[in-house]
């Protein structure tokens, strides 16, 4: 998924998503395996893997938990700061001074979005 395409769908959430969580564990090189189910009707399972080896772990909650989602902007800015404010119940966030500002209707949301926006100004 381009990262256009990302911010669109995050930016129209009202509410965290595990969808997109997949796709923002895509970009932090999480990989996914599909495991058939049995023989007997088991239903399939969807194993993620991390890590150099891959190791078998959960699906971060990056759109859902702060810590996540600050997990994801310091995996691609190390050492840039992040600052996240709100008002009501509408949050905004950005890294750096000057990075692009982000709106959501959660901190891990908007810090998510911060994260993507920032990622395609510097692909410019």
């Amino acid at each position: 998924m381009r990262i256009e395409d990302m911010i669109e769908a995050l930016e129209g959430l009202s509410a965290p998503d595990r969808k997109s969580d997949e796709a923002i564990a895509r970009l932090c090189g999480y990989s996914l395996d599909i495991v058939p189910g049995d023989a007997n009707g088991g239903e399939q399972k969807k194993v993620w893997s991390f890590g150099d080896p891959p190791e078998p772990t959960r699906l971060p909650t990056f759109t859902s938990n702060l810590d996540r989602a600050m997990q994801f902007a310091e995996a691609k800015f190390p050492n840039h700061a992040a600052a996240i404010s709100w008002r009501g119940e509408r949050y905004q966030a950005r890294l750096n001074e000057d990075g692009p500002v982000a709106d959501g209707p959660t901190a891990a949301l908007a810090l998510c979005i911060a994260t993507l926006r920032t990622m395609m100004a510097n692909q410019s």
